[in-house]
């Protein structure tokens, strides 16, 4: 039985209260390769339900907004590109999220990269690529299944085993439906940003498949918090929690194409601390009007990026554009990104 819920805030606040009125304590994971035990350091509790499963009837992409403990949009964008681009890139992520170096093996990769295992090093020949054309050619094909998790994860164990066993898609009275299964999910910190990932991937596949966007599924084989979060649970519960909803995607995955390209030049001039050239990657898109999801992540990484080399400002277009959906408030000082 899944929780049915309309919106992704309803279904996490349901995913708390869940755990709090049934889930169980299990033992703590003592692992050194796990970020359970904090790699070995302290190993915790968790409070848990297995399974445990929802399913959105009008998914769409949005920012949670979590009164009690805001979210790191910067991280959440971030993860995002670096997802769809395919890429196992440490420093790549570490742009968005210094905090990656903790999860990489080698200290050059996070071998467990959703987006590299299911784009594939090339995104045209992956595994998205493959399901794209199969449904294309069988719209009621139950194989186009996208496997993220591996038989190497359990023989030959790393910092970082996916926690996402797999995508399966099904195209269903002209709207394309997503179960997304999970080993594993953090239910208070990491879901937000996880079904963030989820949720615009339906997006840009329906777009691609010129269908509409039908049920998303997240189920999940152990629903957990740490012992040691009951109290920030129980806060988040009290506080509450809404979503921003944003703009559906367009183009398909030319428009897909077009943002990684744009995402990796911005983050060089970022990187090199060029605000000319900055402004020459992001000038053509200031002036767009009506801005689908695309466009929209284009104003979160140009907002990214003139924070980083110190040249953000509330007169910005792109500034102004978050600021009139509520994703960024008046004060730019805050570290949400």
């Amino acid at each position: 039985m899944l929780e049915t819920h309309k919106g992704f805030a309803q279904a996490y606040l349901a995913g708390l209260h869940a755990l709090i009125a049934n889930g169980r304590l299990a033992l703590p994971i003592v692992d050194p390769l796990s970020p359970a035990s904090r790699f070995g350091i302290r190993p915790r509790r968790s409070v848990e339900l297995i399974p445990y499963g929802f399913q959105l009837t009008e998914p769409r992409p949005s920012v949670t907004v979590i009164a009690s403990r805001p979210l790191n949009w910067r991280y959440l964008f971030g993860q995002l590109v670096w997802f769809l681009s395919g890429s196992e890139s440490l420093d790549f992520l570490m742009y968005y999220n210094p905090a990656a170096a903790g999860f990489s093996h080698d200290n050059l990769t996070l071998c467990g990269s959703f987006g590299r295992r299911i784009f594939g090093a090339d995104r045209h020949n992956g595994q998205i690529a493959a399901i794209l054309k199969l449904l294309k050619q069988d719209p009621g094909s139950r194989r186009a299944f996208a496997s993220v998790i591996a038989a190497s994860d359990l023989l030959a164990p790393t910092r970082e085993t996916p926690c996402n066993c797999g995508i399966n898609f099904f195209l269903r009275d002209g709207m394309l439906e997503v179960v997304c299964l999970m080993r594993a999910q953090h239910a208070l910190n990491v879901l937000p940003y996880d079904a963030f990932l989820f949720l615009v991937l339906q997006q840009i596949m329906a777009s691609e498949l010129n269908v509409g966007v039908g049920r998303y599924v997240h189920f999940c084989s152990t629903f957990h918090f740490y012992e040691d979060e009951i109290d920030a649970v129980q806060k988040t519960i009290s506080h509450g929690a809404s979503e921003i909803v944003l703009p559906a995607w367009s183009g398909g995955l030319e428009a897909l194409d077009e943002l990684i390209e744009f995402e990796a030049v911005l983050r060089a001039a970022a990187i090199a601390n060029d605000l000319n050239a900055i402004q020459m990657i992001v000038e053509p898109y200031a002036s767009v009007a009506d801005k689908d999801l695309a466009h929209l992540i284009r104003d979160v990484l140009c907002v990214i990026a003139l924070k980083i080399v110190g040249a953000l400002s509330s007169d910005h277009a792109s500034v102004q554009s978050l600021q009139k959906l509520g994703i960024l408030n008046c004060d730019l000082s805050g570290d949400t990104l």
